[in-house]
């Protein structure tokens, strides 16, 4: 069961942190407005955010691997990174535009609890990671294991887009066909 519940953590972060600095990086463009979104952070000198949005984007990368290399290191680092970016968010009084996912709505839509209660979930599943545990399950155990971290790592991913789905939303015009009435 331990080793099932590792490979369920593993997927779920190594997907997680993946997409995120996959996101940062596919333009410069966005890495450079990650970079500037680091003036939240009053704390970071201003000569210090590209260096920085650079180092979090290696270590978002170097998670992912290590989670399957050296779990505990990796699971380690996920959970400093974690704590940092909640504990500096909470600082800043604000969800900023990480970047992490796509274009970011979280300010917009599920705010800063969305943005807490994510990485909480996600540290959460990073500290079970640290403990001891079988290195791989049998393999239909490995399998259920590894897809139930595929779909929540989809859902975490995909976390801003569910709110902003769901969300009440005043309606303010018209759409459709009676639009052009």
């Amino acid at each position: 069961m331990t080793a099932t519940l590792h490979v369920f953590s593993a997927v779920l972060l190594t997907l997680v942190f993946a997409v995120a600095a996959g996101s940062k990086l596919r333009s410069l463009k966005v890495l450079w407005t990650f970079s500037d979104e680091l003036a939240s952070f009053r704390w970071l000198p201003s000569r210090l955010r590209r260096v920085t949005a650079l180092a979090v984007v290696c270590a978002e990368l170097a998670t992912g691997l290590l989670v399957w290399v050296a779990p505990p290191s990796g699971a380690g680092l996920a959970l400093v990174l974690l704590l940092v970016f909640t504990v500096a968010t909470l600082q800043a009084g604000r969800a900023g535009d990480c970047q992490c996912f796509g274009e970011a709505k979280g300010a917009e839509v599920g705010g800063t609890a969305l943005f807490v209660s994510r990485n909480l979930l996600l540290a959460a599943t990073a500290a079970f990671l640290t403990l001891p545990g079988p290195a791989f399950p049998a393999l239909p155990s490995g399998l259920a294991a590894a897809t139930g971290g595929l779909l929540l790592a989809v859902l975490v991913i995909r976390a801003d887009d569910l709110v902003y789905l769901f969300a009440p939303r005043r309606r303010t015009e018209v759409i459709g066909p009676a639009a052009n009435r």
